[in-house]
């Protein structure tokens, strides 16, 4: 199998998945508002959703070692169009709150498995561009979904949005069903076991060295993610479609970022990446909550979304080169897994500080957090080196 075929269709994965993981920020206004939750309510969906993507990765990684990579990604796909086109249907907070925990473990397992068929496909040389490309096709997703939430959410609801996303994951799954027939991405082990993987990772200092730092990000990146929106619409006044239209600043920088990042990570080494995006992070959330409204908003959270994303990518192209082929998904899953499970209570955190002392004190330490994270991976490289 062409591996530019593989990388383009594991992109168009990663466009779907990221586009219904992320699109609930920009909606969350609008959902707020319909079921009257208080700004922690609205912060627990995000959570929720976050939290069950990051739940799913590690045991989707464990069953693609005993069924195939193909069928659990097949499997995922179409769980997630199933779970996206019930929540156009819902009609109160806690229904709401299940479907989103259905789709969240759905969407977990898509990206997980696209790592491990990457690695099928490409040399550990050429793994961060190719990463670079997968991050790419997320960002890509996301731009189109704040588009679409943007031209849809204001005049016919919130709902629209995934009734017309929902039906996408039906047509990738059959694209890899009909078109991916190696056998390589459907070999199969039985004899690898979840304490194997745990103990693998657990020992490989190269991959434990960036736990904590990758906690403190994704804590930043699902706090931050959540309260820009809420903020700019209850402090700023902005309606929900300009919110939209700001918030797919994010998304280009994002598209922007992934691909450079990936080069650059594959010419200077993932680690010494991963703590320069890191610190351009805090810098940017510093810069938007200080800086007055205007074009200057566009061009911080370009520059945000330009550093944030490709955190992921980079971070994953680093796993996959320091562990072994049979555990390289697992690995990822495992680390994906703990490590966003924790993450994931960022925007329930936001949320309730937020309640509590407001805006201000809620971006300076989401600031501190991702910035403790850069300065304790660049530790991580000097040790390593």
């Amino acid at each position: 199998m062409n591996p530019t075929y593989v990388l383009t269709l594991n992109a168009g994965v990663y466009w779907y998945t990221f586009a219904l993981l992320l699109v609930l920020s920009p909606l969350l206004p609008l959902i707020r508002s319909e079921f009257a939750v208080s700004y922690a309510g609205a912060g627990l969906l995000m959570t929720a959703l976050e939290l069950c993507f990051s739940l799913s990765r590690f045991p989707s990684g464990l069953l693609s070692i005993r069924v195939g990579l193909k069928r659990v990604m097949v499997f995922g796909l179409l769980i997630s169009a199933v779970a996206a086109f019930s929540l156009s249907l819902v009609e109160s907070y806690p229904t709401l709150l299940v479907v989103l925990i259905v789709l969240g473990m759905a969407l977990g397992i898509p990206p997980t498995i696209g790592v491990g068929m990457i690695a099928l496909a490409y040399p550990p040389e050429k793994r961060g561009r190719a990463q670079g490309v997968l991050q790419t096709g997320a960002s890509a997703g996301v731009l189109s979904a704040y588009f679409i939430a943007g031209l849809l959410a204001e005049h016919y609801g919130w709902r629209l949005t995934y009734a017309v996303l929902g039906p996408v994951g039906l047509c990738l799954a059959v694209l890899f069903v009909v078109s991916l027939r190696q056998s390589a991405y459907g070999e199969t082990s039985r004899a690898v076991r979840s304490r194997d993987v745990i103990r693998e990772v657990i020992r490989n200092k190269a991959i434990m060295g960036l736990f904590v730092p990758f906690i403190l990000f994704h804590m930043t990146v699902t706090g931050t993610t959540s309260m820009i929106p809420l903020y700019m619409v209850g402090v700023h006044g902005i309606d929900v479609t300009t919110t939209a239209m700001l918030l797919l600043s994010i998304q280009v920088g994002g598209l922007c970022g992934a691909l450079i990042w990936g080069i650059l990570a594959d010419k200077l080494g993932t680690l010494r990446v991963i703590s320069i995006l890191m610190l351009m992070m805090s810098l940017s959330i510093v810069l938007f909550f200080y800086s007055p409204f205007g074009y200057q908003t566009a061009t911080l959270l370009f520059l945000w979304g330009f550093s944030a994303y490709p955190v992921f990518s980079v971070t994953w192209a680093h796993i996959s080169i320091v562990t072994d082929q049979i555990l390289r998904t697992a690995s990822v899953g495992f680390f994906a897994s703990t490590g966003m499970v924790i993450g994931s209570f960022g925007a329930l955190i936001a949320g309730l500080i937020t309640d509590v002392t407001g805006f201000a004190t809620t971006f300076h330490v989401l600031a501190a957090m991702v910035g403790a994270g850069s300065l304790m991976t660049a530790k991580v490289r000097k040790v390593r080196e």
